[in-house]
């Protein structure tokens, strides 16, 4: 939750006397807040604090939303970003150029997949075939010069 702002010392003769703006954005009100005990306010009543309680949690869920669909599209995006023809070379990638963090990737993917191979094998699936295709093919080249 958003704290109030503190303004400025009042003019009173109490000059243990603060005076701050309403925390919620939405809110002129200004609080009086003495250097007593407690607390102190942030909005200048419960009502005011439940609403701004209430449009944060909208506004996070919408956020959150926004989040996963920027997820999404990026996804999406990447796919044409890496498609032959989209401005990316057909070079091959030197093993040597590969960092110590990119040759472990590799090796844990392919520890991984070749725990479920025996189980793609026996499904029938295109998604499945394909996998194994791409693991027959990766895992030699992987284990061998990386």
């Amino acid at each position: 939750m958003p704290k109030a702002t503190v303004t400025r010392l009042t003019e009173t003769p109490n000059h243990n006397v603060l005076t701050a703006e309403c925390a919620n954005p939405r809110c002129d009100e200004v609080i009086h807040r003495t250097g007593g005990r407690g607390r102190p306010r942030d909005y200048h009543d419960e009502d005011c604090r439940r609403a701004t309680a209430d449009v944060k949690r909208r506004l996070e869920s919408r956020l959150e939303h926004y989040k996963e669909q920027v997820a999404i599209l990026s996804e999406r995006y990447a796919a044409y970003e890496k498609a032959p023809g989209m401005g990316e070379t057909s070079e091959q990638v030197d093993a040597g150029a590969l960092t110590p963090d990119q040759i472990r990737a590799a090796r844990e993917a392919v520890s991984k997949v070749e725990g479920a191979a025996p189980f793609l094998r026996k499904h029938d699936g295109d998604f499945a075939a394909q996998l194994i295709e791409l693991f027959d093919a990766v895992a030699p080249v992987v284990r061998s010069h990386l």
